[in-house]
C-alpha cells in the first residue's frame, strides 16, 4: 500500500499542471504560450540586461505582482491554483535600437493576449502594424519614434485604448477611423505622412491631442465639443478656415494651444477670452480673411488684445507673424505671470511701450521679442522688467544707453540705442559707416572681380587645402543678440527662442557633428560643414562697406547635421523649412535635405546670382516661416541653419586664393593705411566734443537704413 504522504505529493503535483490550448502549464508560472512568445522576441531583438534571466520564468516572483524579467509586468502568480496562472500585461522595450520589421514579429506579440500596455518607442522598427488588432485588451499603445508605415486602420478595433501615440513615423492614409476610439484620453499622431481630413473627434474624454506635422487638412471646427481637452498641438498642417472655427466656448479646460504654419485666417476673436485656463498660447502665421483682390501677405488684423483680458494664468504668449496692427497694449499688462512674450513680425505701433506697459507689470518676464516689422518707441530702461534675460527691440525706435549686464542680452540692430557702454564704439561706428554708399564719403573697400568674402558660420577659420579662406564666426549668441566681425566688415544678428516654461539656457545657437560630410553639388571639403549657426526664428548676416554693383554672387552653404538619416532612424524624420532673402531676391520654403536628395550630412551650395548692391551692404536673412517639425530629434530643432557664406563678383569664384593674412584680399599696406585712418578718426573724435553730434548722426542714418532692411 502506498504511503498517504506519497499520494498527497502526487495529487499536489498533478493539481499544479493544467492544459490550455494544448499547452501544459505549471500553476504559478507564466502561461507557456506567452512565455515562449516573449522569449522569442527578446532573443530575436537582442534585449540584454545585466543578469542571466532568459532561462527563468518571465513572471516568477514568488507570487507577487511584477516579473523576474526586466521591461515587462505580469498579473500575480498564484502557486497551486491552475486557473490563475500568470499573464504578461505590460511590455516596454522603448529605446532599444531594434531596427527590425515589426510585421514579422506581430504573430509572436499577439500571443500576449492579456497585454494591456505595449510601449515600443524609439526602436527604429519598420513595416506595417497589420495584426495588432488582435491585442484587444490594450489600454495603452506607444509606437512613437519609429519608421513604421502603411495605414493605421487596424487600430480602430482596439476599443479599450485610453493612450495612443503614433507620432514620428511614416504612417500614411486616412486617420478617420481614429474617431471610433471613444475611450481615448491621450492621442498623438503628429509627424507622419497622413492625408485627408481631420477626423470628427467628439470624444468627451480626450484631454491631450497632438497632430502637428501630420499632413491632415480640414477645419478646426470638426474637433467638436472636446470639453475635457487640455492640450492641443495643431501646427504645421494644411488645415484652413478661420481661427474662430475652434469651439473655444467648449474648451475651457485648455492649458496649452499651439497653432501656426497653417492656412488658418484671423483675427483672434473675443471668444478666446473664454480660454481662461490657458498657460501657454502660441499662435502664428495668421492672415486676415481676404477678398479676391487682397493677398494674404498684405492682409492685416487690428487688435487691442482684448481676447487676453481673462487669461490670468498665461506664462507663455507668442503671437509671432499674426498680421497684427494697432497700438493698444493695455490688456497685455493684465498678465502678471508672463515669462515669455513674442510679438515679433507684426505691424504694431506703440509710444513709450515700456513706461506704459512693461515696467513694473511683469515681475516674472524673462524673454521679450518685439522686432521684425513693428514700430515701437520708447526709452530702453523702461523695457527692462525685473527678471528680463532676453530682449529683442531690433528695427524699432527704442533709444537710450545699452545696458551692461551679464544677465541681459539685447538685440538692438536698427535702433538709435547707444552701444558704447557695452561695445568698443569704434567697432560699432565702423559697422555703421560701412553701410553707407560711396557718395557718403565713408571708406569703401576695393572689392574687385578677384576679391571675395567668406564667413565660416558658427565655426573656426577654415583654410581648406589652400583653396578658400573663411573668417571666424564663433562668438556665442543668446536668443536676442549681435556679434561683430573684428575687422568691422560684417555682423550677425540672432532672434531665436523655443517657447518653454523652463528658464532660458546657455545654448549659443551653434551646432556641430563629427560625421563625415558627403558632397552633392559642392566642391568644398567636408570640415567646412561640420559646424553651423542655427536659429529658431531669424538669423541675419550684414556685410558692409561694399562698392555698389549689380554682379555679386552670394553663395550660401548648407548641410543638415542635426536631423539624421531618414532611411535608418526616426531621428531623420524631421523637416526643416525656412525662407531666404538676399536683398531683393527671395527663396521661400527652403529645405536643406530636399536640395541634398534627402540626405543628411550632405553639402549643398545654394547661390544667388546678379545681386545688386545699391547702398554699400548685403543683408542675408534666414527666417523661420512656421513650417516643419518642432522636436526631431529633440525639442527646438527647427528654423534656419547655415554652414558658410561666400560673396564674390561675377559668376565664378576668384581663381587665386587670397592670403590668410589678408582675408579680404587687401594688401598689408592698404590694411595698415585703413586702420590708421580709422584709428586716427576715432582718436580725434574721442578727444572732441564733436563726437556727440557725429554719433547721433550715425544713429539717425542707421535708422534710415534699418527701415530699408525691413520686410
Amino acid at each position: 500500500m502506498e504511503s498517504p504522504l506519497l499520494l498527497l505529493l502526487f495529487f499536489s503535483l498533478a493539481s499544479s499542471l493544467f492544459v490550455v490550448d494544448g499547452q501544459v502549464n505549471v500553476a504559478g508560472l507564466t502561461n507557456s504560450a506567452e512565455a515562449q512568445a516573449v522569449k522569442g522576441i527578446y532573443q530575436a531583438w537582442n534585449i540584454k540586461d545585466s543578469g542571466n534571466y532568459i532561462d527563468q520564468d518571465p513572471c516568477s516572483t514568488n507570487g507577487s505582482e511584477g516579473s523576474s524579467w526586466p521591461h515587462l509586468n505580469c498579473t500575480p502568480c498564484h502557486i497551486g491554483v491552475p486557473s490563475l496562472s500568470c499573464h504578461i500585461i505590460s511590455l516596454d522595450l522603448s529605446g532599444f535600437d531594434i531596427g527590425a520589421d515589426l510585421s514579422l514579429y506581430l504573430p509572436n506579440l499577439t500571443k500576449l493576449t492579456m497585454l494591456e500596455s505595449l510601449k515600443l518607442s524609439g526602436c527604429n522598427l519598420k513595416g506595417s502594424i497589420d495584426g495588432i488588432e488582435k491585442l484587444t485588451n490594450l489600454t495603452s499603445l506607444d509606437l512613437s519614434k519609429n519608421l513604421l508605415s502603411g495605414p493605421v486602420s487596424y487600430i480602430d478595433s482596439l476599443s479599450k485604448l485610453e493612450h495612443l501615440d503614433l507620432s514620428i513615423n511614416l504612417f500614411n492614409g486616412s486617420v478617420s477611423t481614429l474617431q471610433n476610439l471613444g475611450n481615448l484620453t491621450y492621442l498623438n499622431f503628429g509627424s507622419n505622412n497622413f492625408s485627408g481630413s481631420l477626423p470628427q473627434l467628439g470624444n468627451s474624454k480626450l484631454r491631450k491631442l497632438y497632430f502637428d506635422s501630420s499632413g491632415v487638412n480640414g477645419s478646426l471646427g470638426v474637433l467638436g465639443s472636446l470639453k475635457e481637452l487640455q492640450v492641443l498641438w495643431a501646427f504645421d498642417n494644411p488645415i484652413s478656415g478661420k481661427l474662430s472655427d475652434l469651439a473655444t466656448g467648449e474648451m475651457k479646460n485648455l492649458t496649452e494651444l499651439r497653432i501656426y504654419g497653417t492656412f488658418i485666417k484671423g483675427p483672434i476673436t473675443q471668444g478666446f477670452n473664454q480660454l481662461n485656463s490657458l498657460v501657454t498660447l502660441i499662435i502664428g502665421d495668421l492672415g486676415k480673411e481676404t477678398n479676391s483682390t487682397e493677398s494674404r501677405s498684405s492682409a492685416q488684423s487690428d487688435s487691442d488684445f482684448s481676447f487676453l483680458s481673462e487669461m490670468k494664468n498665461l506664462t507663455i504668449l507668442s503671437l509671432r507673424n499674426c498680421s497684427l496692427t494697432g497700438s493698444n497694449f493695455q490688456n497685455i499688462s493684465l498678465l502678471p505671470n508672463l515669462k515669455y512674450l513674442d510679438l515679433s513680425f507684426n505691424h504694431l505701433q506703440a509710444h513709450d511701450l515700456g513706461a506704459n506697459i512693461i515696467q513694473n507689470k511683469f515681475p516674472a518676464l524673462e524673454q521679450l521679442y518685439l522686432g521684425g516689422g513693428n514700430n515701437i518707441s520708447g526709452h530702453l530702461p523702461d523695457l527692462i522688467a525685473q527678471n528680463l534675460k532676453e530682449l529683442d527691440v531690433s528695427f524699432n525706435s527704442i533709444y537710450g544707453d545699452l545696458l551692461v549686464s551679464p544677465n541681459l542680452h539685447i538685440n538692438y540692430l536698427g535702433t538709435p540705442i547707444n552701444a558704447q557702454p557695452r561695445y568698443d564704439n569704434s567697432n560699432v561706428s565702423q559697422i555703421l559707416n560701412g553701410t553707407k554708399n560711396n557718395s557718403s564719403g565713408n571708406i569703401i573697400r576695393n572689392f574687385t572681380s578677384k576679391d571675395y568674402i567668406a564667413i565660416k558660420c558658427g565655426g573656426n577659420v577654415q583654410n581648406l587645402e589652400n583653396i578658400y579662406y573663411y573668417q571666424n564666426d564663433t562668438n556665442p549668441l543668446s536668443s536676442a543678440d549681435l556679434s561683430f566681425d573684428p575687422n568691422n566688415f560684417w555682423l550677425v544678428s540672432n532672434i531665436a527662442s523655443f517657447p518653454t516654461n523652463e528658464s532660458t539656457t546657455t545654448y549659443n545657437y551653434t551646432v556641430s557633428t563629427n560625421n563625415n560630410i558627403s558632397k552633392t553639388n559642392s566642391m568644398d571639403p567636408g570640415p567646412l560643414y561640420q559646424t553651423a549657426r542655427t536659429s529658431q526664428s531669424s538669423l541675419s548676416y550684414y556685410i558692409v562697406g561694399l562698392p555698389n554693383a549689380n554682379d555679386y554672387t552670394v553663395e550660401l552653404h548648407f548641410a543638415e547635421i542635426v536631423i539624421g538619416d531618414p532611411t535608418t532612424s526616426w531621428t531623420g524624420l524631421g523637416k526643416r523649412f525656412f525662407n531666404i532673402k538676399v536683398l531683393d531676391k527671395e527663396r521661400k520654403d527652403f529645405n536643406i535635405m530636399d536640395k541634398a536628395n534627402e540626405l543628411s550630412n550632405a553639402a549643398v551650395i545654394f547661390p544667388f546670382y546678379d545681386v545688386m548692391v545699391k547702398n554699400g551692404y548685403i543683408d542675408i536673412e534666414l527666417v523661420w516661416n512656421g513650417r516643419g517639425t518642432c522636436c526631431i530629434p529633440e525639442a527646438g530643432t527647427y528654423g534656419p541653419l547655415i554652414s558658410a557664406i561666400r560673396i564674390y563678383r561675377g559668376k565664378t569664384p576668384p581663381p587665386l586664393p587670397p592670403s590668410p593674412l589678408s582675408p579680404h584680399n587687401i594688401s598689408k599696406g592698404k590694411v595698415s593705411k585703413r586702420v590708421g585712418i580709422v584709428v586716427g578718426i576715432f582718436s580725434l573724435g574721442l578727444a572732441s566734443v564733436v563726437i556727440t553730434s557725429s554719433v547721433v548722426f550715425l544713429w539717425w542714418e542707421w535708422i534710415q537704413i534699418g527701415q530699408e532692411m525691413k520686410y
